[in-house]
């Protein structure tokens, strides 16, 4: 006995079967996540070093050839290309489609760490870089502006009160702010009292550097613990800098206060951000590789909306939200998908002019699509371009089968 046979002999069964994958289609639909395009594997990882202030051939010579000596040796390399210019150096290697990217990646992390030492000492720390095609829809950005606070005192309560609160939504990998001007201790140095007691600027810097650390003096014994004992010496606020003793040429000392006068004040602003003609400052927020971007941003503009009812002196506005574009971008195949199945539907019972017949394929075609959103979810694939693109194509040969049980 065949399937076909068998589902016309115990119709109850067959609609209970149906039924029943009906509802794990659904449930499964409602966890299925979006994201623009799938996880792909692309076997491309790119070394980028930047060495400010470097000619194309200082950059080739001093930072491109270690980088490509670090990474020619990784398994499973295919081809490696570099490309040195004034100040930067980018190194591109290449896989087997085979590779892990990932893997492929920290092995390069790996060995580019054994090289580190053999760079310059103003060259930059070298950042590993993989293609995901789903970053490309680019970072959340929102812009934040405020009547009551000016643009320094927005920038302070965004990066210690907002900033901490949005960094902690699950996939949020780091945030940036532009705009508003960052608060710095400055230290003007008095010429004339320096030559005075014999100080020189190396001094005094040094001697700063060496005061600003937290420092382990040793260890002891609590029953069966070891305590661990630190001097705490950071920089608590501006008075501590103050009272920094700078050591002079004939052996004594002299307070920081003494030979400069040192300020709270504000660094020079070289970015601005500008939300409908008013200075704001502008969050970039940056999901990990992993993370859906549809659900990064629910979780972010969801604690949004909570800082907007604490916080009403602070006028937010999205700048740009990837996910609401993957998402109009899903809804458009999904209209393509419904649509095409109603004109096949139209068309087929113009050709057929029977009822019944055209019910049976109307309705495999919603039943077998339900029912896919279960396999998509043991397979682990989410609702993207390419899998609802493959549904809508899939209608066509619903169609046809559909008409061939029928004959």
């Amino acid at each position: 006995m065949n399937l076909s046979t068998l589902s016309v002999k115990r119709p109850v069964t067959t609609i209970m079967c149906v039924l029943v994958a009906l509802s794990f289609g659904l449930m499964s639909m409602m966890s299925l996540s979006m994201d623009m395009m799938p996880n792909m594997n692309i076997p491309i990882v790119m070394i980028m070093t930047t060495y400010e202030g470097a000619s194309s051939e200082e950059i080739k010579t001093l930072v491109t050839k270690p980088m490509e000596d670090a990474v020619a040796t990784v398994n499973g390399l295919d081809t490696l290309q570099s490309t040195s210019s004034a100040g930067t150096s980018m190194v591109v290697a290449r896989f087997d489609y085979s590779m892990d990217v990932d893997i492929a990646a920290q092995d390069i992390r790996e060995r580019v760490d054994m090289y580190k030492s053999m760079l310059p000492k103003d060259a930059k720390d070298p950042r590993i870089l993989k293609i995901d095609v789903n970053s490309m829809t680019g970072n959340i950005a929102i812009s934040a502006t405020s009547d009551v606070k000016n643009i320094n005192e927005l920038k302070e309560t965004i990066e210690d009160l907002i900033v901490p609160r949005l960094e902690r939504q699950k996939g949020v990998a780091s945030i940036s702010t532009v705009g508003g001007n960052d608060k710095i201790i400055e230290v003007s140095l008095n010429q004339e009292k320096m030559r005075a007691y014999g100080i020189s600027e190396s001094t005094v810097t040094g001697t700063l550097v060496s005061e600003n650390i937290n420092t382990p003096i040793g260890s002891v014994y609590k029953g069966d613990k070891n305590l661990t004992l630190r001097i705490k010496g950071e920089f608590r606020d501006i008075n501590d800098i103050q009272d920094v003793l700078i050591p002079t040429t004939s052996g004594g000392t002299v307070f920081l206060s003494d030979i400069a006068n040192v300020k709270e004040t504000y660094d020079e602003n070289k970015a601005f951000s500008y939300t409908d003609g008013k200075e704001s400052i502008t969050l970039n927020i940056s999901k990990t590789s992993t993370a859906n971007t549809v659900d990064v941003s629910k979780a972010v503009f969801g604690e949004l909306e909570k800082i907007k009812d604490e916080m009403p002196e602070i006028t937010f506005v999205t700048v740009s939200d990837p996910a609401e574009y993957i998402q109009l971008a899903l809804k458009s195949v999904v209209d393509s998908l419904w649509q095409g199945g109603l004109f096949a539907i139209i068309v087929l019972f113009i050709f057929l002019r029977e009822i019944r017949s055209t019910l049976v394929v109307a309705v495999s075609m919603p039943v077998s699509i339900v029912t896919t959103f279960a396999v998509m979810r043991l397979m682990h694939v989410n609702f993207n371009m390419m899998s609802l693109g493959g549904l809508t194509l899939g209608i066509g040969m619903l169609v046809d089968n559909s008409i061939v049980v029928m004959e």
